[in-house]
């Protein structure tokens, strides 16, 4: 059986590694992150990027994947709704996202987000570089954005600059990160990322804002939604047949 992996959450290192093991399984990963590639599990990589999504049903047709598994980010669906719509037999990975607690601000998109964001509130995010030209419409606002290699790309905003590091950070660590640049405001989108909670849990210990994003609601039909728990399970079954 040959395997397409479309990496994304951070649950997708330890899956890429699982799927490897199976008798009679190819597994070939593409990533809309880094994790995988990083990580570099003994699977093939598939390097680069596809220009556009002909280009990567292009892909999956000549490779001739037997089974997709969608394990991208919850507000990635690109290349899985190419994958859905080939005819391959696909399942989505998924997790439970984040209970919300009363006092977080959740928002539909990050533009609603900035629009309520307290005057001359200090952020941090981590939601990558190309979210930050959205910000420019709050001139009053400092942000500080996360990212995971060093980099020397100009800052795009007036106020602020990026931050590099690598996770999972402990609270402990965030705690002191947010203590060192003054954040007054934590952004972020509701992944249910079980390494990112360290994040809320800071924000909650130094009483500073949280402005949640919610996760999109895309049309993947509920019978090839599986928890990542049962992954293994199902892709056994499909090997085994």
């Amino acid at each position: 059986m040959k395997l397409l992996l479309i990496a994304g959450m951070g649950e997708s290192v330890a899956l890429a590694q699982q799927v490897s093991r199976l008798n009679g399984v190819e597994v070939v990963a593409v990533t809309e992150g880094r994790a995988v590639a990083r990580a570099k599990p003994p699977v093939r990589v598939h390097e680069g990027r596809f220009a556009d999504d002909v280009a990567f049903l292009g892909f999956i047709e000549a490779e001739d994947f037997d089974l997709v598994i969608d394990a991208a980010h919850p507000f990635q669906f690109r290349y899985g709704r190419v994958a859905l719509a080939s005819g391959r037999r696909y399942l989505r990975a998924t997790r439970p996202l984040w209970t919300v607690r009363p006092e977080w601000s959740v928002q539909p998109a990050l533009a609603d987000v900035i629009a309520q964001l307290p005057q001359n509130a200090c952020v941090f995010s981590v939601m990558g570089r190309g979210m930050l030209r959205q910000f420019q419409t709050r001139a009053d606002v400092t942000v500080w954005c996360r990212q995971l290699d060093v980099h020397d790309t100009v800052f795009p905003l007036s106020k602020g600059g990026w931050e590099f590091g690598a996770g999972p950070f402990s609270v402990a660590q965030e705690v002191a990160t947010f203590q060192r640049l003054n954040v007054t405001a934590l952004v972020l989108r509701n992944t249910g990322s079980a390494a990112g909670f360290s994040k809320l849990e800071a924000a909650q210990q130094l009483g500073i804002h949280v402005a949640l994003i919610s996760a999109p609601r895309w049309k993947i039909p509920k019978s090839v939604q599986v928890p990542f728990p049962e992954i293994m399970d199902v892709v056994q079954r499909f090997a085994d047949h």
